[in-house]
């Protein structure tokens, strides 16, 4: 089943290098994207510290526009289109 993506999701590129000792329950959400389902974004950095690793935060405003008749589907496109050229920005700088 697929998560709702809401204010706040911890979102985790699908092919992250990640310490083997981090467990976290996460569900598919966006093609090539889980998001995290057990945890806030503080207990997850608690989780991430305790391996000896920091979180980072991408935190900012950022809007797309996505039309459609369901709601979800809707909304998934937005987060797609966000999440790619968030990413294609973080490596060209």
């Amino acid at each position: 089943m697929e998560h709702e993506i809401t204010g706040g999701a911890i979102l985790v590129k699908d092919d992250a290098l990640l310490p083997r000792e981090l467990y976290f329950e996460s569900e598919p959400c966006v093609p090539g994207w889980k998001v995290v389902t057990d945890l806030t974004a503080l207990a997850l950095d608690r989780e991430i510290q305790k391996t000896g690793w920091t979180f980072f935060c991408f935190a900012g405003q950022t809007t797309t526009s996505a039309f459609g008749i369901d709601r979800t589907k809707m909304v998934r496109k937005a987060i797609e289109a966000i999440l790619a050229r968030t990413v294609s920005t973080l490596w060209r700088s």
